[in-house]
């Protein structure tokens, strides 16, 4: 989104798979980041461990809890490890910066995102990860994901399979 904005749009991204979620939250300070990965902890139960095992984050101050969220208070089991990547390498994560790119194809840079609900995000989502990638052998990454995991964690996610003749990477607008 606009730095002038409130809203802003937090990514998390499956390696392996390709698979990327969008969450929208209300601000870029480190309580709804952490926030969001509590809802996605949540959402997603014992198998948040084994979907994000690792976590890289950006060096942001918004980042700055992911460590106290990845251990079970409870139980103290390390629910993922948790790295930072080093100043100005988008490259150290590639895949999820490709992804990135795909959303500038809905909202270009320097447009809003504030008229932006989950429902579009998760819309938006649904297509970026049903598209076929040379680099998955011409397989979408919600068909690897779904392969790994179950169809129900999609569902808790709110992303669905979009048939590759229905992507559209603009926003419909009313």
């Amino acid at each position: 989104g606009l730095a002038t904005e409130k809203k802003k749009l937090l990514t998390m991204y499956h390696r392996k798979t390709h698979f990327q979620i969008g969450i929208l939250i209300d601000d870029i300070k480190e309580n709804s980041v952490n926030n969001a990965l509590v809802y996605i902890q949540k959402q997603l139960g014992e198998a948040f461990s084994s979907i994000f095992e690792v976590i890289l984050a950006d060096n942001g101050f918004e980042f700055d809890g992911l460590m106290k969220h990845s251990v079970d208070k409870e139980t103290g089991q390390i629910l993922s490890h948790v790295f930072y990547t080093k100043p100005y390498c988008s490259g150290d994560k590639g895949g999820c910066e490709r992804n990135h790119e795909f959303f500038r194809y809905f909202i270009p840079k320097k447009n809003s995102i504030e008229h932006l609900t989950q429902d579009d995000i998760n819309m938006m989502f649904s297509c970026i990860n049903s598209y076929p990638r040379e680099s998955l052998n011409w397989h979408s990454p919600i068909d690897i994901f779904k392969r790994i995991y179950s169809v129900d964690i999609l569902n808790k996610l709110g992303y669905q399979k979009v048939d590759v003749k229905n992507i559209n990477f603009k926003m419909k607008t009313t």
